[in-house]
């Protein structure tokens, strides 16, 4: 599979894009510094005969957003008076 990117998820919660994925036994002996260059990834998994070339996607810290009323209300009011001069 070429050119296709994919997210998966380790047992450890960690999670991966795959860009490339090749059957093991096609590289005798590889090189994986080598292999991580060519195919510009930080990240090489080995599973069910098979390597994925992936790069690992870093821990993102977010806040859960909570309604502002006050902005809410300044939007709908913009929103208002942009319809009223297309009215015009």
């Amino acid at each position: 599979m070429v050119g296709i990117k994919r997210v998966r998820y380790t047992t450890q919660g960690e999670a991966y894009i795959i860009s490339r994925e090749i059957r093991a036994a096609q590289l005798k002996n590889p090189d994986y510094s080598i292999l991580k260059e060519y195919f510009h990834c930080d990240s090489i998994i080995q599973n069910d005969g098979k390597l994925f070339f992936c790069n690992k996607i870093d821990y993102v810290k977010f806040e859960e957003v909570t309604e502002d009323t006050e902005l809410i209300d300044a939007l709908n009011s913009i929103r208002k008076t942009k319809k009223v001069k297309k009215k015009r």
